[in-house]
């Protein structure tokens, strides 16, 4: 059990995520006004379900530390994880989506990734292998997904002060775990190399969900005079129609949506599961 490594992954998270509000404005980092990393989206799903701009503009960061336990520690069962591997998912988790995450977490396993879950079987899979090697093997593949991403010009700083950072204080947690309790240290601090804050790292929503609207809901407009003359007199045909546009406008969004889901979870090329190998015991 980690639970007591939380407080000094939250106060590492928190050197990065930052304080400051920002409303979205950069093209590169679209999740609208946001502090201390959580989004206005997250703000009313975790904490105000009518949360404003100005609300989240005044979060408190005890409201923050709350939505950060809940969605990405407690629902990726980091209190299960080995030490420093908790640190690792957590961070992920938090710039990249759980989702992700959790199913990275699988590849290095070797296991199955149809699923994101931190399930018993995966923490069982943890508890058999080296944690520096799931620590560095997940941080290898989490920058080559970082290099991937079309904003990583604009924010490689930033993610690679980051996982460089989170590496270091995941290997020193997993060091002080492997202590005898008779010789043990201080519980490791993070001492942070520099405090800038960096977008969420995830793959850009497709402007195509734009086009699929304009496509679904611009049919009135180049009708020509006959057509409109004819959908007036037949109220009840023109009903079926825009109903059935606006299924297929649905259905083209669900499934560019599906598409970017799929690539924001996707495998990257290269990952070499960590073997079993018990760690010693003392």
């Amino acid at each position: 059990m980690t639970a007591i490594d939380y407080p000094g992954c939250e106060e590492r998270l928190k050197v990065h995520e930052g304080g400051e509000y920002t409303d979205g404005v950069h093209p590169y980092d679209p999740g609208g006004p946001t502090r201390w990393g959580i989004t206005i989206a997250d703000a009313k799903m975790y904490w105000k379900s009518d949360s404003t701009a100005e609300d989240v503009r005044g979060m408190p960061w005890s409201v923050a530390q709350a939505i950060y336990r809940s969605k990405y520690w407690a629902r990726q069962r980091c209190d299960d994880l080995p030490a420093g591997v908790d640190d690792c998912i957590f961070d992920y988790g938090v710039n990249s989506g759980y989702a992700r995450s959790g199913k990275v977490l699988r590849r290095v396993l070797g296991m199955p990734d149809d699923d994101w879950h931190t399930t018993d079987a995966v923490v069982a899979a943890c508890a058999n292998r080296d944690p520096h090697k799931l620590i560095d093997a997940t941080c290898d593949e989490r920058m080559k997904f970082l290099e991937g991403l079309s904003i990583w010009p604009t924010y490689r700083g930033g993610w690679t002060t980051r996982v460089r950072e989170v590496r270091a204080y995941a290997h020193s947690l997993a060091d002080h775990a492997a202590t005898p309790v008779s010789t043990a240290m201080p519980k490791p601090t993070f001492t942070p190399i520099a405090a800038d804050k960096s977008a969420k790292a995830v793959h850009n929503p497709p402007a195509t969900a734009k086009k699929v609207i304009a496509v679904g809901g611009g049919a009135a407009v180049v009708a020509s005079g006959g057509l409109v003359h004819w959908m007036g007199a037949h109220p009840f045909e023109t009903g079926g129609l825009v109903a059935a546009g606006a299924v297929l406008v649905g259905l083209g969004l669900h499934a560019i949506e599906r598409s970017h889901q799929a690539k924001q979870e996707g495998p990257t090329p290269g990952i070499i599961p960590v073997p079993i190998a018990p760690p010693a015991h003392n």
